[in-house]
């Protein structure tokens, strides 16, 4: 008689105990700073509806493109390139003067992928029915601590940090209320066309419309989302590239949340998330497209990616111009690498690049208009940077030394993408220092003005009547991509070195707990050395506006800003400028204006006088302050805390001036409201 053994129930490893716990305490961190923070929850729910509506757009991409993934590294894919790739359609349409309508656009990345994924449901069919758990437990640990430490930058903030961010917020105010491409700035019908990157602004406009939400609000979350989804697309883009090797991914993507990668929330426009996620994306499909065995599948990926980088410049165009000089450089690097093939790998970088033109090159033509020769007449100025002064500025020197390293090995290893990175760190070192070459040619036109004090690694400025991209921004965050990823196979080659250690715990997992280690005191110095920013804006100024803007409506009221900025003894204070972003109301003098003046074309015809405006601000008891006040359609005029005790007294003698509402906190001032009778 045989004993039938009894099923062993499945038991779960510790592994996985460690990785879902992992997730477990993530999860209640998001809970716990969504009701106790000002921003988080709202940033919570941008991340869920928009992974929700550009999954499905992600995932026919992901199945049409890479047939060979499995499960688990299908669903990364999807979200990760679903963002741009949507970001991109609704860029396009927006330029094609498609109205602004959520549903419209959404239907377009949402409800469409959905139908032809049901269409196409035998041809998309796995034949890789491979679900590896650690792949998805991971990524989406690499996903929650990347929107964690995106939140927590604004987790309090009432505007993002950084002044520049207003000039692109308040064009999407513009676009969300008056349409796009054409607005209008001003009470009296004049138009004006918006020729700023329409890819980050269409999605933040959508979302707000969707959640009826303020645009400043949502630019915020859009930024976080599309900054976690950027470090999820470089732990892929390291996965793909290493072989699947996970570990080394983990720490690639751990490493993008360095010291010049957190300084961009207090010292970007916030355009540069989306433009960083696309980069990412075309190098992932770039690398699919030359592992692609079928020519005609490799040509279509490669048309895919040409489109995917042209989004990176439908959203930022500084970010763009460096991939796409390291794209036009690798044609001769190529030769570098091993494993060639020349007629398909030359045809994916020909269909890459000409699908790119085709989408940037109307833009570019519309916003620039006609592109000037070369002009010696009017030299340019720029910062003259120097190499390791301006990288130590925005990087930790270990980090340094460790990603120049990596790309010593990634050289070695000669692998396509792997030249590529390698060669688009050079490319950004040379056009760094390039100044330099310049100055020992010696041309005539060549000048250079030295600084008292160094300033971003540079001592001076040079000027050129060549368009080069900023040298001091090359420095900061030109290597965002490609440092992660060389650092984290220079970390796994020290980790071979080291293996023969012997030490029972060690044996098994030294790698994991000496990477953790490296992870945590690198991210220790990283958070608490990125630069930091005021937030600009005083407490009574933003409940100020925040009353103005659920008491008024967009179509009767103008809002009338001093002039910016406030100076003060110990320095200037930046908050008019975001009085028409927080009240989502049309203001005459702001920065805000003066900046987009410079991203829209804006009729002659106009007839606001900035500076008679100001005059009246400064001087309301003036006898034709009134008539010109109602000459440019005033209906409101908002005093700011930090100017109300100079003004007030001299406007509640105005005779034409009715006080609507102030608001006052101890130590903080008292921020008032006039409406014109």
């Amino acid at each position: 008689m045989h004993l039938i053994p009894i099923k062993q129930k499945k038991s779960i490893s510790k592994e996985a105990c460690i990785l879902f716990g992992s997730i477990f305490v993530e999860g209640a961190f998001i809970i716990y700073f969504s009701f106790t923070t000002k921003n988080v929850l709202s940033h919570s729910i941008s991340l869920l509806l928009i992974a929700i509506i550009t999954f499905p757009l992600g995932l026919l991409i992901s199945r049409l493109l890479f047939p060979g993934k499995n499960i688990s590294e299908t669903i990364i894919l999807s979200f990760c390139i679903g963002l741009p790739f949507s970001a991109g359609i609704w860029g396009i349409m927006a330029f094609s003067r498609v109205p602004m309508s959520f549903a419209v656009y959404f239907s377009a990345t949402f409800a469409i992928p959905i139908c032809l994924l049901f269409y196409l449901r035998r041809t998309l069919r796995f034949k890789n029915r491979e679900i590896n758990s650690n792949e998805l437990c991971i990524s989406i640990i690499i996903l929650l601590l990347a929107f964690l430490w995106h939140s927590l930058m604004w987790a309090n903030n009432n505007v993002p940090t950084d002044v520049d961010a207003q000039g692109s917020i308040y064009l999407q105010f513009l676009m969300k209320n008056q349409g796009y491409p054409f607005v209008y700035p001003f009470l009296d019908g004049t138009k004006a066309y918006i020729n700023y990157p329409p890819c980050f602004n269409v999605i933040v406009v959508l979302l707000s419309k969707l959640k009826m939400s303020l645009v400043y609000k949502e630019c915020m979350s859009v930024t976080v989302v599309c900054g976690s989804y950027f470090v999820i697309a470089v732990f892929l883009l390291a996965y793909f590239l290493s072989k699947r090797n996970i570990l080394l991914a983990f720490i690639a993507g751990i490493l993008t949340l360095n010291r010049a990668y957190l300084t961009q929330y207090n010292d970007g426009n916030t355009t540069e998330m989306l433009s960083f996620l696309s980069a990412a994306c075309f190098i992932i499909l770039l690398l699919q497209a030359f592992a692609e065995g079928s020519k005609k599948l490799s040509t279509i990926i490669a048309a895919t990616a040409g489109f995917v980088l042209s989004v990176s410049a439908l959203s930022n165009t500084e970010i763009f111009s460096w991939y796409a000089i390291s794209l036009a450089v690798f044609f001769p690097f190529y030769l570098l690498s091993k494993t060639k093939s020349y007629s398909k790998d030359y045809l994916v970088l020909i269909v890459a690049t000409f699908t790119c033109v085709a989408f940037v090159i109307p833009w570019l033509i519309v916003a620039s208009g006609n592109h000037e020769s070369v002009d010696f007449a009017h030299l340019k100025s720029q910062l003259a940077t120097h190499l390791i002064p301006t990288l130590k500025c925005w990087h930790n020197p270990v980090f340094l030394v460790l990603s120049f390293t990596g790309i010593g090995i990634l050289f070695f290893r000669r692998e396509k993408i792997m030249v590529f990175l390698g060669m688009h760190a050079l490319n950004m070192v040379v056009l760094l220092v390039h100044w330099k070459f310049l100055r020992f040619i010696g041309f005539k036109w060549f000048q250079f003005s030295p600084m008292q004090y160094w300033q971003y690694g540079g001592n001076g400025y040079y000027t050129t009547p060549f368009e080069y991209p900023s040298t001091f921004a090359i420095g900061w965050m030109s290597f965002t991509i490609v440092f992660p990823i060389a650092t984290a196979y220079t970390l796994i080659t020290i980790l071979g070195f080291i293996k023969e250690i012997k030490n029972s715990f060690l044996e098994k997992y030294k790698a994991l707990v000496i990477s953790m280690i490296f992870l945590s005191v690198f991210q220790y110095y990283a958070y608490k050395n990125y630069l930091r920013y005021p937030e600009w804006l005083l407490e009574t100024d933003y409940q100020a506006l925040q009353w103005f803007q659920e008491n008024t409506t967009f179509d009767d009221c103008l809002i009338l800003n001093p002039i910016n900025p406030i100076k003060l003894e110990n320095g200037s204070y930046w908050s008019s400028d975001w009085v028409p972003l927080i009240a989502e109301r049309r203001a005459i003098s702001s920065r805000s204006l003066d900046i987009a003046a410079f991203q829209m074309k804006v009729a002659d015809t106009c007839s606001v006088n900035k500076a008679e405006l100001l005059d009246v601000y400064n001087n309301i008891l003036q006898p034709s302050a009134y008539d010109i006040l109602k000459k440019s359609n005033i209906t409101h005029i908002f005093i700011s805390a930090l100017q109300s005790g100079n003004l007030m007294q001299d406007y509640q003698k105005a005779s034409f001036l009715q006080l609507a509402h102030y608001y006052s906190i101890p130590n903080l001032g008292t921020a008032v409201i006039y409406k014109v009778k």
